[in-house]
């Protein structure tokens, strides 16, 4: 799940559909899993359908995660959600 966070920069303009929040570990090739926080949310924007994930976690962890194209959370629940990391602060 990707998206631009500009999608969801004027909640005015987007109808959330499903959001869950939680503890997971996020995964990604050769690299030790990083246990983060998340908040998951699916919405109906402007531009259709987007997903959007934010993620708090140790932050130079997370850093080195950025742009990688293989990056997965995995939920409490052994759910795995593919994402991208396109922004961090």
């Amino acid at each position: 799940m990707s998206c631009s966070y500009s999608a969801f920069a004027t909640p005015a303009e987007m109808q959330v559909l499903r959001s869950r929040k939680g503890y997971g570990k996020l995964l990604a090739a050769k690299l030790e899993f990083v246990r983060v926080r998340y908040e998951l949310l699916v919405a109906r924007t402007l531009f259709g359908l987007s997903g959007y994930a934010l993620l708090r976690g140790e932050a130079e962890a997370l850093r080195i995660r950025w742009l990688l194209p293989d990056v997965q959370l995995r939920l409490r629940d052994m759910r795995v959600v593919d994402l991208s990391i396109t922004e961090v602060f």
